[in-house]
């Protein structure tokens, strides 16, 4: 975009103003005015602000770069970042300089590049920026009459003078100011909103898909690309639960990197895949959705389904989806969890509970309380065995190893809601419906704040709207289930108190 210089008066000789005013009227620009090409050809002096996408949406990243262009010989100089009410700007990497030839003029260019990121839709106005910097004067003003002509007509290099007879001159340039039209989202878009120029997902698998066998680890790296995009806007990937293999997912990382396109945002995924039982298991197609801004539609990016063929394990023994019977004095192992097919949502289901049956976001959080559940059963039934401990003391420890799952699970739900982690308390809350006996559908909180905070985290989630999601309100809702809850157990439970110990023999 072209921009209009500004000389300003400061502490220069009035004749030096004067000239500015000249060579700034020749130019025939003023502020807040486009600059015509062929008067741009002819300024010493200018800067400039380009903004790459003018109608960008909200949270989004808009590449913004600004530039000196100087044919006159800056000594020094300080130039303003950007501001804007309703956007926040982070500077991108170090200046660069090259020279660039405009109109038979030779200009050396300083560039430095932005992140604006607009909060609110609707105009925003970038100020104009300013670049206070000294500039050569009139290489002869200093010298005596005689000395200058003399010099002047020998052909002599004043700027070998320039320290010693000329000061230099302060001046203030301007960019002209620029305006946005940041948009809001579209009516029509639908679920997680991920506005971007082009996303691309990728996928990598180590060890070959060749060598599933049971009991081992397949490393999946999952990689989602968004040109245009914000990392806060980058969607969570989730993993559907699949019957014949167990899945771990570890924490996603982010990052913004620049590319041949624009600024593209970066989410990698990392998902342990074991598979537990020999044959052939199809995992599910990956489906991001996301906002073209260049056509105005919803496109689909795809991860096409995998198909395991999943050998025997090393020893030939083949890891079976449950146990069909066990030694009576053996408690029996946990069956590996297998994901059910997941219902047709019908207008009886209301609520968080009838997205929960076709999200996979409560499998996750449920495999991994799970995990830990059934290792704790595992471990302490071996320890029943070879002490002599009897069975009714291993049940009594089962029973704290899941108290303590559940309350890491709420622990970590409670640390979710102080930062205002709707997504991280999305699927705390999922894991902690499922474990505490919920049924998918059911609706049957025992609190009408519970539903009515779970029905609030799912519209933040799937219809974002602007400003903090209230963690500290949904934990409060989730605090007064949990009294209900032990009231209502409390009333249940028989009278009396239990052993302290039980008998033994």
């Amino acid at each position: 975009m072209g921009v209009d210089p500004v000389a300003e008066e400061d502490r220069r000789p009035r004749h030096s103003v004067d000239r500015a005013r000249r060579l700034q009227d020749r130019a025939g620009h003023r502020q807040g005015r486009g600059a015509d090409p062929g008067q741009a050809e002819n300024r010493k002096l200018f800067v400039e602000l380009d903004v790459k996408d003018q109608k960008p949406f909200v949270q989004s990243d808009v590449p913004v770069t600004v530039r000196i262009y100087d044919s006159v010989g800056v000594r020094s100089g300080a130039l303003e970042d950007p501001t804007a009410d309703g956007a926040t700007f982070t500077r991108q990497g170090d200046q660069r300089a090259y020279d660039k030839t405009i109109g038979g003029r030779r200009y050396r260019v300083i560039e430095q590049d932005y992140l604006m990121q607009p909060q609110r839709s609707g105009k925003i106005e970038i100020p104009a920026i300013s670049l206070q910097a000294n500039v050569p004067g009139d290489r002869r003003a200093g010298l005596p009459p005689d000395m200058a002509q003399l010099l002047g007509s020998s052909g002599f290099d004043m700027s070998l003078v320039d320290s010693a007879f000329d000061p230099g001159r302060n001046v203030t340039v301007r960019s002209n100011p620029v305006d946005i039209d940041v948009q809001s989202r579209p009516a029509d878009a639908k679920g997680w909103f991920l506005p971007a120029r082009q996303v691309k997902l990728t996928e990598t698998w180590s060890p070959d898909l060749a060598k599933a066998r049971v009991g081992d680890t397949l490393t999946r790296k999952i990689r989602l690309e968004a040109v245009g995009a914000g990392l806060n806007q980058l969607p969570p990937l989730t993993m559907t639960d699949v019957a014949g293999v167990r899945q771990y997912e570890e924490a996603s990382q982010t990052n913004s990197v620049p590319s041949s396109q624009g600024q593209t945002a970066v989410l990698d995924k990392t998902i342990s895949v074991v598979p537990t039982a020999a044959g052939t298991v199809s995992l599910p197609p990956v489906e991001v959705g996301w906002w073209n801004t260049k056509t105005g539609k919803a496109e689909t990016a795809t991860l096409p389904a995998v198909t395991l063929n999943v050998a025997p394990a090393a020893n030939g023994a083949s890891a079976a989806p449950a146990p069909t019977a066990a030694p009576a004095a053996a408690t029996p192992a946990p069956a590996p969890v297998a994901a059910e097919p997941p219902p047709v949502a019908t207008d009886a289901d209301g609520g968080i509970l009838a997205y929960w049956k076709q999200s996979p976001h409560w499998q996750l959080g449920l495999a991994a309380a799970l995990a830990v559940i059934a290792g704790a059963a595992v471990a302490l039934a071996r320890f029943s065995r070879r002490s002599g401990v009897p069975a009714a003391v291993a049940e009594r420890r089962e029973a704290f190893a899941e108290e303590g799952a559940e309350r890491s699970i709420a622990q970590d739900l409670e640390a979710a809601c102080r930062t205002n982690d709707a997504p991280r308390a999305h699927r705390a809350f999922l894991a902690w419906a499922r474990h505490a006996g919920y049924k998918p559908g059911a609706s049957d909180f025992r609190t009408p704040q519970l539903q009515a905070a779970a029905d609030g985290l799912q519209r933040r989630l799937y219809a974002p709207e602007a400003g903090t999601w209230d963690g500290a309100g949904f934990l409060a809702a989730w605090r007064a289930e949990q009294k209900a809850r032990g009231k209502a157990d409390d009333a249940a439970a028989p009278r009396g108190l239990m052993p302290l110990y039980p008998k033994l023999g």
